[in-house]
């Protein structure tokens, strides 16, 4: 009788052991899994990464190109500037060789806003105050005809 207990104790045993490795390896079919997905995460990520670095790249670029063209511009206008005093020292002289005072323009004055514009602006003023003020500044263009 010992043998047989001692069997049954045994398959006992067996069987809760035999249970253990089932849920140990269930668990780590789990954690498998939960590697997998993270492994696709990151693979998914990494392809994102990797666009918005080439999209990055590609921005870098356009500044580049569009800091050359300030460069540029900047040369032109400085040029530009350069021609302006050297053409307005031209007319000076011209205007002096015909015996004549030259008189300086106020380039500013040409670039008044319109009668028009002012009636808009000051149609569209609410504060009694300011619409006095504008009224003021701006009395003589807006009676003019």
């Amino acid at each position: 009788m010992d043998l047989l207990a001692e069997l049954n104790k045994l398959k006992a045993d067996f069987a809760a052991y035999s249970e253990l490795l089932e849920t140990a390896n269930s668990q780590l079919a789990e954690k498998d899994n939960s590697i997998q997905s993270v492994n696709e995460l990151l693979s998914v990520a990494n392809m994102e990464i990797e666009a918005k670095a080439g999209k990055v790249t590609e921005l870098e670029a356009v500044i580049a190109n569009h800091a050359a063209e300030v460069e540029t511009l900047k040369q032109t206008i400085a040029d530009l500037e350069a021609n302006k005093q050297t053409a307005e020292q031209k007319a000076i002289e011209l205007v002096a060789e015909q015996g004549v005072k030259p008189v300086k323009v106020d380039v500013q004055a040409s670039n008044a806003p319109s009668k028009e514009d002012l009636l808009k602006e000051f149609s569209a003023i609410t504060n009694n105050i300011k619409r006095a003020e504008f009224w003021q500044k701006h009395k003589a263009a807006l009676l003019s005809k």
